[in-house]
This record gives C-alpha cells, structure tokens and sequence, in this order.
C-alpha cells in the first residue's frame, strides 16, 4: 500500500480493541476503508459507525495489519503509537503472562477475567493501583489472577490497556464494607459514577444480564440520578431502593447448561454449543476460551493452550481467515481430533 493509492475495502478478521487514542476498535466481519500506508504492523482505517442522532459517522484510527485480510510491509511506526500486536493465527510463543487483543476483547465481551477466563464475579476482584495508590485504570481482574500476573510478567502494565501499575488492591466487599468498595471502584475519585462506568462496574463485579442491561439503563436511569446530575453518588447506588439493589433483582444473570465434554462422538454439539454468536464459526481465541472453560484449566496453562493453537493454527486455517466453520471442526484431521488427541499436556 502506498500514501497515494486510493483508499481499499477490507475486512476484519480479528476483532480488537483499542487501547490509544490512534487505535480504533473493530470487530470481526467489519468492512473497514484502507486510508493509510501499512506502518510497522499498523494500518490506518476509515470505519462507518452510526452515531447517537443515529446518523452514521466516520470514524479514523490504527488497526493492527494482520487483523485485516491484506497486509503490507512494515516501516517505521507513527510517532507515539505502541508496537502492533502480533495477528493471531501466527507468530513468536507466549507465556502465560501474556494476553492478545483478541483475548482481551474475547474476555470483555463475556465478562470475565483477561488472565483465566473465569467469570469476573465468581472471584473476589483486584483493582490495579499506582504509586499514589490511586486506581491506575478502570479494569479489573481476579485478584489472584492480578497477583500471579504481577509477579511473573515483565512489566507492571495492565494486560488490558497497557496503563504501568504499581500494587494490585483487592476490592472490599460490598455488603461488610460499602463505603470501601465504592471508593475502590470510583475510579477516578471524584465521589460520582457515570452511566459508562456503572456499566462497567456491574459488568465485573456482578452477577448481572449486563446485555439486557444496557438495552433499558437509558430508560431507568432517572430512576436512580435522582438530581438529574448525569451521575450517582453513593447513596443513590449503594443506598437502600438504589442502582445495585435494584440491578441485583431484576438484571440477575441465567446460568447457561455446563459445556459439553470434547469427544469424538459430540464434537458438533461441543462447536455449538461455544458458537454463542450463531454465525457458524469459531476464531482461534473463542477456541481457547472453549477449551479452557471445558477443561476447567486454571490460569497458568491458558498460554499453553493458546500456543498450541497458534502452532496448528496455519493447518486447520489454510485461508488465514482466522476462524474455522463447523466441517472444519468435525471432519477428519480437523481441528476437533487435532484438540482431542494432543491436550493431554494440559
């Protein structure tokens, strides 16, 4: 690609979040317009978006090369932009301290912890904090999870947005220490929520249809912004007939039936039951989230499942499209023997 040529469609093959005001976040099947030469890894795309007037808006910013069907030859990186992540379907080992964008935006998208892949809410959560002992970021992982991650990974940096941390903090419990927690998850400690970041907090700390959720907190959240502020403070979160006791009667999370063992005998019952989306396919990174739940694997061998994958990956995905469909996974030599046969190491 060069600067001159006209901008090109492409599609996203790996969903990813941005994590810098330069990047973009795309999900996968996303058409997106080619604007700028290929940079160290790094493409500047033009994304259509509908906006909140439900007008559709252009929307610019650097995706990852290798999450969209063409690539080009790196160069020098954009001042200021971090280096690309590798694509998934290829690429150096990793450790198990180690999480791709698509693991992020996997884990996101299901409410659970980057790390392990367990539900956020079954574990008590660890906030990460900075050398002032202020929250660094907005995320959360499990506690444990945090600390494990802290001790092993070569740098304190959040595994999500890459923000440096200095300690990991666990969140008090709500119901022994309500003053504690919401000064733990008031991020930025100005004693107030907004609607983006009680989201986020009922997302990672709850037990909640966050989904349902987000369709009705529009309609209800006079209900609770009493003063009509934008935001919450405690007493209208915390308080009694607040936010969370009210979220916590109506918004309750339905557990799913436990996933089905991977057999040779159920291998399209297994590829169905973790194609939650129905579109008929898997990507690499859903696999890894479907082996480690099925399995029950703890933390520290989800890289170890992931590099595996990454090892077989050019063979189950000769396209490089970075998913597979349901024949893919059942047929002979597919993916579904490949995993059935050669996870004993787990």
């Amino acid at each position: 690609m060069t600067s001159s040529a006209a901008p090109r469609s492409m599609r996203v093959v790996h969903a990813f979040n941005a994590a810098g005001p330069q990047e973009l976040s795309v999900s996968v099947g996303e058409l997106v317009q080619a604007i700028a030469p290929d940079e160290a890894g790094w493409t500047k795309v033009r994304a259509s978006r509908r906006g909140a007037n439900g007008a559709n808006q252009n929307m610019e910013g650097f995706v990852p090369t290798s999450y969209l069907k063409q690539e080009s030859a790196p160069s020098a990186p954009p001042a200021g932009l971090r280096a690309a992540p590798p694509p998934p379907p290829s690429g150096a080992s990793h450790t198990t301290t180690t999480t791709t964008a698509a693991a992020r935006s996997v884990a996101a998208e299901h409410a659970e912890c980057t790390i392990c892949y367990g539900e956020m809410f079954e574990k008590p959560a660890g906030a990460l904090m900075n050398s002032s002992d202020k929250r660094a970021c907005r995320h959360f992982l499990h506690f444990d999870c945090a600390q494990n991650f802290a001790s092993t990974a070569p740098r304190k940096t959040c595994p999500i947005c890459r923000t440096p941390f200095a300690s990991i903090k666990q969140v008090p419990d709500l119901d022994k220490d309500p003053r504690g927690w919401f000064s733990c998850v008031d991020a930025d400690g100005n004693g107030r929520l907004s609607k983006a970041e009680v989201l986020e907090v009922l997302k990672a700390l709850f037990a909640v249809d966050v989904k349902l959720l987000e369709k009705n907190v529009d309609s209800l959240w006079s209900r609770w912004d009493r003063d009509g502020n934008g935001e919450v403070d405690f007493s209208e979160l915390c308080g009694p007939g607040g936010l969370l006791s009210y979220v916590r009667n109506h918004f309750a999370r339905k557990r799913r039936a436990p996933p089905p063992a991977l057999t040779l005998i159920n291998r399209e019952e297994f590829f169905t039951y973790w194609d939650e989306d129905g579109n008929g396919t898997l990507e690499e990174e859903e696999i890894v989230r479907a082996v480690v739940k099925t399995l029950r694997l703890d933390a520290a061998k989800v890289g170890m499942v992931r590099e595996y994958l990454r090892n077989i990956w050019a063979i189950v995905d000769p396209d490089n499209s970075g998913e597979v469909d349901l024949k893919e996974f059942i047929g002979s030599d597919g993916l579904g023997e490949m995993l059935i046969a050669n996870l004993s190491f787990v």
